[in-house]
């Protein structure tokens, strides 16, 4: 005998499963072994707020596609995707160009320098375009629209402290080289 499958259940649970997906190839990027210099942590404190705020975006997504039980657009849902997938590449390309220096942290090393190609040709913070474009792609692949309203605010507070932060420690560290401009 031949199970019939509910289009509607898979309609339903198809985005969900997609977002989850997301998120653990999210979570093996965070935790994967990379060799890199080590330095001076300047902040910490900012990458607690960025993961304690990934999981409530991420929770209350859920929720409140739990919530409303209605399908999504599948136009959204595929814009979505292909979001996400661009915020990897976008990443994958920001910790390629910064190589060794790469850090989840603040850090400032002995020898740090300005990154000048990759993504860093055209944006001065590729990884955090790329956090933006991430978080607005999951909360389109699972039309959870008011959890992206209500925790956008503090997720881009956050984003502007780190921002600030590192470029003071950037620009401080760097002075006397003459090797980082404040130009973005």
């Amino acid at each position: 005998m031949y199970a019939i499958v509910d289009i509607t259940v898979v309609r339903f649970l198809m985005p969900p499963i997609i977002a989850g997906i997301f998120f653990a190839a999210r979570i093996a990027e965070l935790t994967a072994k990379r060799r890199r210099i080590k330095g001076k942590i300047i902040d910490s404190k900012t990458l607690r707020y960025f993961v304690w705020l990934g999981f409530v975006v991420i929770i209350f997504s859920f929720l409140e596609y739990i919530i409303k039980q209605r399908s999504v657009d599948p136009f959204i849902c595929i814009s979505g995707i292909v979001g996400a997938i661009i915020a990897f590449r976008i990443r994958r390309g920001a910790i390629r160009a910064l190589g060794e220096m790469w850090s989840l942290n603040v850090e400032i090393r002995d020898e740090h320098r300005l990154i000048r190609h990759g993504p860093y040709r055209w944006v001065r913070h590729p990884t955090y375009l790329s956090m933006i474009i991430e978080l607005v792609s999951f909360c389109a692949i699972i039309d959870s629209w008011f959890a992206l309203a209500i925790l956008m605010i503090p997720y881009l507070a956050v984003l502007l402290i780190r921002v600030r932060v590192e470029e003071a420690s950037l620009i401080r560290a760097s002075a006397r080289k003459g090797r980082i401009s404040r130009k973005t």
